[in-house]
């Protein structure tokens, strides 16, 4: 830490403490608390990257210390001023002008292959390899939410453990999944989800009176039912939270070494990489319109007057 002594966090602020976790940029050297860092995803000075900047250590007021009684003395003093005993250079200050130009070695760099980008080109302290994967092209396929899931991802292969937890699949899966180009887990859990919504609208219309010959079921029957369902759509919901991230980590594994079998040369595996990465916003668009649609034929079919029963009921 006394190489930190005097710096500030680049993100809070905050003066460096003695056992703080420290990790730096590799681009500009900036220092960060480790937290702080995570919690941003990228440097705070991505926009000044490639333009020449580096981190400048602040200038210090460097004390000597008197080896003979103790006292401090200004920097440029060759006696102490308490005892008049003669002063050396402290050690703090030895190979300063190296470590203000020079920044330390990072704890963490920057994943090979593709630096383009923001949170793509700063992932910490991931393996360069997942799965057989380098972490460039995870970066590449993940977009700028890279560094938390190969984080996870890592996490996942220290702890053994298939589970973690994401709050977007917990609260609507369809639209984590597809988002992600997760096709078959997107549509199985949007059906499912349709599924079990059955039950607790067909109660709601037959009991405000919407005539249903087809269904056989009594009221109390058909509550039941819902109530169940609801239980099993809470699981299912649950469910996909804590295995999101296991279930995109097996379908980009098998999706990436699909691209790569079938691309010619590095170069064209990196152009289809470039056109099939990221999430899909389009695919939650179009599932966003879909249930929009059947909710308007849904109406359409149920009448003015009856939604307005529906309404107040």
């Amino acid at each position: 830490m006394a190489l930190w002594t005097g710096c500030t966090c680049s993100s809070c602020n905050k003066p460096f403490d003695d056992g703080d976790d420290v990790v730096v940029c590799p681009q500009c050297g900036s220092p960060y608390h480790r937290e702080c860092y995570e919690k941003a995803g990228k440097c705070v000075f991505t926009d000044k990257h490639g333009n020449g900047f580096e981190y400048k250590r602040p200038e210090q007021d460097i004390k000597k210390r008197c080896g003979n009684c103790g006292a401090e003395n200004d920097s440029d003093a060759t006696v102490c001023h308490k005892c008049g005993a003669a002063l050396e250079q402290p050690e703090s200050t030895v190979d300063s002008a190296s470590t203000a130009t020079e920044p330390p070695k990072p704890r963490y760099e920057p994943v090979g292959g593709f630096q383009q980008g923001s949170a793509a080109a700063f992932v910490l302290d991931v393996p360069k390899e997942i799965d057989g994967i380098p972490a460039g092209e995870w970066a590449k396929y993940i977009g700028n939410s890279a560094p938390y899931y190969l984080l996870q991802f890592k996490q996942m292969d220290i702890t053994h453990r298939k589970t973690g937890f994401c709050w977007s699949a917990l609260i609507f899966p369809p639209m984590y999944f597809l988002y992600r180009r997760m096709w078959v887990e997107g549509i199985l859990t949007a059906v499912l989800f349709m599924l079990l919504s059955v039950p607790s609208m067909l109660y709601t219309l037959l009991t405000v009176g919407i005539s249903l010959p087809a269904v056989t079921l009594s009221l109390a029957t058909l509550d039941n039912l819902s109530l169940i369902c609801n239980i099993v759509s809470w699981l299912l919901q649950v469910v996909c939270g804590l295995f999101a991230f296991y279930l995109f980590r097996k379908s980009a594994v098998k999706k990436l070494t699909a691209l790569k079998a079938a691309a010619a040369t590095e170069d064209d595996y990196k152009n289809i990489l470039e056109r099939k990465s990221g999430p899909s916003k389009v695919a939650v668009l179009l599932l966003f319109i879909g249930i929009m649609a059947l909710s308007m034929l849904l109406a359409a079919w149920i009448g003015p007057s009856r939604l307005a029963a529906l309404y107040y009921y």
